[in-house]
């Protein structure tokens, strides 16, 4: 028996059992859908409290729990009001099952619910899914029953009960709105939209009952093989639902009234603030500037007897929050500013001088930064104490042209980070003080392009603040960072090694998810670390090994953390790289490379080998043309030493228009033998050739003036290359495969849309990537082998050939030919051979045998 079975016109309907309904179970369900719906709605409140979606989560989850258990529990009561002739058991595991759908239906009811006024497309949305997951969980618990008979649905009915699933869920959604025009306490509005979203749910159960049939059968029927739950389980199950549901709700309302009394208090003490305040206020409400009583008790604890009502427009605190506890004002002080404050009060303090001081406080609501001047007289006290009287006046406006021309100078104008002069002057200072051991973190945004590109730049602007807001909350307070660039920072922290977490702090902080122009976004970065200072501070293997004998200038530590930070994002990115000596080798290489490739093909230094491929009777049909270069002074330049700098630098449009050229020659000159003139050759083409403006008419001009026969020529294209343009590429693809050249699709099965696009675009062929075989191993049982065996299925079915690449060992190639592989390639044939050596293979004197073992 199936999950869903439908009736036909063949059956004959009228043997079905007949069934009927507990009027007293029918009542209990209902009341316990309504009783569900009242523990859920009970946590809208205590969501709704909350400011931000991670807050609001716990509470969203358990309200889900309640209503989808309590969903639930009143779906089996209503199955078990319904009595047959039969004897009715239920599977554990699919009555279990219909849970989930439940509590994710409860989740979205919630979701819409919470918001004051939710949008109607919000509700239709909210409805189709709650109708859904209420229709899911119905027929999968459905589907729990184990009975001597046939559980058919009728498509008519059943597709009544879906749309009434929808239909009702969309109305209970649309009216707890309608509702809170007139219910006002919000005990009463919960009750009668329970009862509304009661009786709906009820009603989506009771309809899904009617498209129900039950025709008798010679045996016990079951969806799944396993345990089964008696009537009298399951009705324990629903009641525990049940009970679980009164537990949450008691949970929930306890909670209200606890807030209830906790506002209740707060506001207590607002009102009793407010009248305090009222009496300051009328004393020293003429008085210009804040006046204060500054108090240090015999025990050297601050506190603030008196302060007057201009502490609010000043500090952007109230008199009575730092009447007992001086830090509250003192931490709207400027970190810089602090120390000297509280420096010159000591020094007041011990001398009993007068006090006076400039500083600064920190911006708040409605308010620019202020630069402040405090005078005051302090006063030996009887206990020892020391109180200071005086006044606080503002002195912005003389201190806000000089700060307007410093701030352009030496702060970003967009994040009001230090900007690239003053992290240089920071940078040179801490290196000049080489007692002062530290790192620099130098990292970029790996896909900031692609946000300015998608959303515009002011979406990107609105990340840079965010992350200039973010790296301020997470910078020790001795360390201190800037932008350079556009997305480029730098962070300067004294005091740490190689060793240090920040970093991975860093990483992580800045993965997490910004909301640009509300929309969440996250971030991909590189983040290059290198030391300066001390050579004896800390103990990483690189510390010891960098530079730490030499002095190093700002400059050269900048350029080493930038080195670093290019090796993070060429190794993949969103990640950590500490700087080493050899990561400036790599570089001085890597550039000593590119000059001497843009002379390779001027001086013929590039050249092709040619790697055999066999069909399954072992017999070579072809070769794929690889590109090698013969450098004279350096040994063993692999292509992914060259090939990735000719792509960055755009050589390899030259590079590849020489290999085209090449191949046309070598096809050209095995057709005047009988031996080669049936061999194809396969060539690689690079992303940034394939889009050229050019590339398809200068590749069909080629090939017709070299007049080989095109079917010999193939082009192989990675998938990564087609979807980066998939309408573009395909329409290039069949220009060039109508003059008769064909195509290959390299490396398939490491991407995430072969199987997708492989029907739609005009591939010939497809080569299995060789990751697959060096991931089975030796191992027989290996899940890679059931991918390799699907590919060729479907490869096959297109009628395409397939060429497995990387065959190293016997048994990857016997096995290979077991699941109808018809193409071959790899070291257990022969390595990639230069010309001469690869044509010798395909001489009578050589047998497939010797092939294998070359």
């Amino acid at each position: 028996m199936t999950l869903l079975q439908f009736s036909s016109n063949t059956i004959d309907l009228s043997q079905a059992y007949q069934g009927h309904h507990v009027t007293g179970l029918i009542l209990l369900s209902v009341m316990t859908a309504i009783l569900a719906a009242f523990a859920s709605f009970s946590h809208i409140e205590l969501m709704q409290r909350k400011n931000s979606r991670l807050a609001r989560l716990p509470w969203h989850l358990t309200g889900a729990f309640a209503m989808g258990v309590g969903v639930w529990a009143m779906h089996f009561l209503g199955m078990l009001s319904f009595r047959l002739p039969v004897e009715v058991s239920y599977h554990l595991g699919l009555t279990l099952a219909s849970i989930i759908p439940a509590v994710l239906a409860g989740y979205v009811t919630l979701y819409v619910i919470a918001y004051t006024k939710p949008a109607l497309t919000t509700i239709i949305g909210g409805g189709v899914l709650m109708g859904s997951g209420i229709g899911a969980m119905h027929y999968i618990g459905m589907g729990a029953m184990v009975l001597q008979a046939d559980r058919l649905y009728q498509p008519g009915w059943f597709l009544a009960s879906i749309g009434a699933a929808i239909t009702l869920a969309t109305c209970a959604l649309a009216i707890r709105p309608l509702l809170r025009r007139y219910l006002q306490n919000p005990l009463l509005l919960n009750l009668a939209s329970s009862v509304l979203m009661g009786l709906a749910i009820a009603s989506m159960h009771y309809v899904a009952m009617h498209a129900t049939v039950f025709m008798p059968s010679e045996q016990v029927q079951s969806v799944l093989p396993g345990f089964a739950m008696t009537s009298g389980g399951l009705i324990g199950a629903a009641a525990a639902g049940a009970i679980l549901i009164v537990l949450m709700t008691t949970t929930a309302v306890i909670m209200r009234i606890h807030w209830y009394r906790a506002e209740q208090s707060s506001q207590h003490s607002k009102d009793l603030a407010k009248t305090l305040q009222d009496r300051i206020a009328t004393i020293t409400k003429r008085v210009p500037g804040m006046v204060y009583e500054l108090r240090k008790s015999a025990s050297g604890k601050f506190s603030f007897p008196y302060l007057s009502d201009a502490s609010n427009d000043i500090f952007g605190i109230s008199p009575a929050q730092v009447e007992s506890n001086a830090r509250l004002l003192l931490d709207k002080i400027y970190p810089e500013d602090l120390r000297d404050l509280t420096f010159s009060i000591q020094h007041s303090a011990q001398h009993l001088s007068a006090w006076q001081h400039e500083f600064r406080v920190v911006a708040h609501t409605g308010h620019k930064e202020r630069w402040l001047l405090g005078s005051a007289m302090p006063v030996q006290e009887e206990d020892g104490g020391i109180s200071w009287s005086g006044f606080v006046t503002d002195i912005s406006d003389r201190k806000e042209a000089d700060e307007t021309i410093h701030h352009l100078a030496y702060y970003d104008a967009l994040t009001n980070l230090p900007n690239r002069r003053m992290m240089h002057d920071y940078l040179q200072d801490m290196v000049a003080d080489h007692q002062v051991p530290g790192i620099a973190c130098y990292f970029d945004l790996d896909n900031f392009k692609r946000l300015n590109d998608t959303m515009g730049h002011s979406a990107g602007d609105q990340l840079l603040i965010q992350i200039a807001e973010r790296l301020l909350l997470i910078l020790p307070q001795s360390a201190v960072g800037g932008r350079l660039s556009s997305d480029e920072f730098l962070l300067l922290l004294p005091g740490h090694s190689e060793d240090s977490d920040f970093p991975k702090q860093l990483l992580h902080a800045l993965n997490q998810p910004f909301m640009v122009q509300e929309y969440p976004f996250e971030c991909s970065l590189s983040i290059g670390v290198c030391s300066f200072g001390n050579s004896s501070f800390g103990n990483s293997s690189f510390s010891k090994s960098s530079f730490s004998k030499s002095r190093i200038s700002g400059e050269q530590v900048l350029k080493h953390a930038d080195i670093a930070m290019q090796e993070a994002k060429v190794t993949g990115g969103n990640r950590i790289c500490l700087f080493t000596p050899k990561m400036q080798q790599r570089v001085e290489r890597r550039y000593s490379l590119e000059a001497d490739l843009r002379e390779a093909l001027a001086q013929q230094q590039l050249s092709l080998v040619f790697q055999p491929q066999l069909n399954a009777g072992g017999r070579i049909t072809g070769s794929e043309a690889l590109l090698r270069w013969q450098h004279p002074v350096q040994l063993n330049i692999t292509p992914a030493d060259f090939i990735p700098i000719a792509e960055e630098t755009g050589l390899i449009v030259p590079i590849g228009y020489w290999v085209i050229e090449q191949a046309c020659i070598q096809l050209k000159l095995w057709e005047k033998s009988a031996q080669t003139s049936a061999l194809t050759l396969s060539i690689n083409v690079s992303a940034r050739q394939f889009y050229q403006p050019g590339f398809t008419g200068e590749l069909i001009r080629r090939v017709q003036e070299s007049k080989i026969d095109p079917s010999l020529l193939i082009l192989e294209l990675t998938e990564s290359l087609v979807l980066e343009d998939l309408e573009d590429a395909q329409a290039r693809m069949q220009r060039i495969r109508a003059i008769g050249i064909r195509f290959a699709m390299d490396d398939f099965g490491t991407g995430y849309s072969s199987l997708a696009y492989l029907a739609e675009l005009p591939f010939d062929e497809v080569k299995i990537d060789q990751s697959f075989l060096r991931d089975a191993g030796d191992k027989v049982d290996a899940r890679e082998w059931i991918i390799i065996e699907a590919i060729i299925g479907i490869a096959n079915q297109l009628q395409m050939q397939v060429i497995a690449e990387g065959i190293e060992i016997e048994s990857h190639y016997l096995r290979l030919l077991e699941y109808g592989c018809n193409g071959f390639q790899g070291y257990y044939f022969s390595h990639p051979l230069p010309l001469n050596e690869f044509e010798r293979l395909l001489l009578p004197a050589y047998s497939h045998e010797s092939v294998y073992r070359k």
